[in-house]
């Protein structure tokens, strides 16, 4: 992914004050910028930023944040937490750091860390390109990524349909939302409508409700897509690695000497290569 230039740091930033989620009329007055040139930042950065048509009031699209730095589930997780290592593509900081309502159990002698700056943490931030952001605006990143109100996710509670009455996510078929043709149950019981009362409060709560639908199913597969790319990058790495430590050593080419006869009857040693 490339780097974010300072035009689109400065829209990333906006749009995590605003849930991740702003009107385009709203945006170019708060950057004081032109439609054409926030439009222009979203299609240099598609894994970032996508734009939602209204149908609300014609022109005036939404732009929303698609990208995510979300901490590992498993990193706190006993007796061993997280096993992937560098395999694992989410960041390992202590749930205390990104969950505003959860308190360090061992403020003093936490063994979690509480950094970014670790090499794995390190490496995460770089594989997304986000190197370059500013720390005030990265750690906006990472609590809005924890907060099910800031970012984009489809329920995966089991068994279907959800009974959860405080699930903050959108209540969609996974497969469904990935293409319409991957689900092959004819009653499912995840559901394949948006407009059920459940998704009508949820879209109108997280300010989707005068979305295409269309586009508002597109936001939430990109989000996913975004999520399986980074597990995917990982995946190959790991592979690279395996490869390289199950690949035969080559034999090394050896210098030994040999004595051989010059035209004058006298021994001379001669390099000769083997392998």
């Amino acid at each position: 992914m490339p780097l974010l230039d300072a035009n689109a740091i400065a829209l990333l930033h906006t749009l995590l004050t605003t849930n991740s989620l702003s009107r385009l009329s709203t945006l170019c007055a708060s950057l004081q910028a032109p439609v054409e040139h926030i439009l222009s930042i979203v299609a240099t950065h598609p894994f970032v930023f996508a734009r939602l048509r209204a149908t609300d009031t014609p022109g005036d699209d939404r732009i929303a944040v698609v990208l995510d730095l979300t901490n590992c589930t498993f990193y706190a997780r006993p007796p061993n937490g997280c096993t992937k290592d560098i395999a694992c593509p989410y960041l390992h900081l202590c749930p205390s750091v990104v969950l505003p309502n959860r308190r360090c159990q061992r403020p003093h002698d936490c063994p979690l860390s509480h950094s970014l700056d670790t090499e794995h943490n390190r490496r995460v931030i770089l594989e997304r390109g986000l190197e370059n952001l500013p720390q005030k605006t990265l750690i906006m990143l990472i609590l809005a990524s924890a907060d099910p109100s800031k970012t984009f996710a489809v329920c995966h509670h089991k068994p279907k349909p959800c009974r959860e009455a405080n699930c903050d996510d959108l209540h969609l078929c996974y497969f469904y939302m990935c293409s319409p043709h991957l689900c092959k149950y004819g009653d499912c019981k995840a559901g394949h409508s948006l407009m059920t009362q459940r998704n009508i409060d949820y879209l109108e709560r997280r300010g989707l409700a005068h979305i295409e639908p269309i586009d508002v199913i597109a936001l939430f597969r990109i989000v996913d897509e975004n999520k399986k790319r980074s597990h995917f990058y990982r995946y190959q790495l790991e592979q690279q690695q395996q490869q390289q430590q199950q690949q035969p050593q080559q034999p090394q080419p050896m210098m030994i000497m040999t004595l051989m006869m010059d035209e004058h009857g006298q021994h001379q040693q001669q390099p000769m290569i083997m392998f």
